[in-house]
């Protein structure tokens, strides 16, 4: 992992949302890639591959939380959180609010246009915190 990747997967923390079974959280300054998360959790590549489709993960940083779904994405495509999770994220929303520290002036949103590597990428989709409450 070059270091500018490396640098943003350590200062951001990030989450996976299993639906019907809860919230996976990485560690503080973990510089593990959603995908090395869930294979340290013992998940299988195919069920990797599978989660990576079909359910919400995300990162918080910089009192922003960012919430996406989808799996090989080119440079410019997106990933966005499709309607059909909202209410896994809404089960899980009170305890990402505690071990996080939302507030009402954190931003929140739905998906990312893919960029550089090691880049933070462009959010779009915006909510407010109450859309999860």
């Amino acid at each position: 992992m070059n270091t500018s990747i490396e640098n943003f997967h350590k200062r951001r923390r990030a989450f996976i949302i299993l639906p019907r079974a809860g919230l996976l959280l990485a560690e503080p300054e973990s510089v593990l890639s959603h995908k090395e998360i869930l294979l340290a959790a013992g998940f299988s590549s195919s069920a990797i591959k599978d989660i990576m489709i079909a359910c919400p993960r995300g990162y918080f940083l910089d009192n922003t939380l960012v919430i996406y779904q989808g799996d090989n994405i080119k440079e410019g495509g997106a990933w966005e959180l499709q309607p059909q999770n909202f209410s896994a994220v809404k089960n899980v929303f009170e305890y990402l609010e505690c071990i996080l520290g939302l507030n009402s002036d954190t931003k929140i949103y739905l998906g990312v246009k893919c960029g550089k590597l090691g880049a933070v990428w462009e959010q779009y989709n915006q909510v407010n915190i109450e859309f999860f409450r």
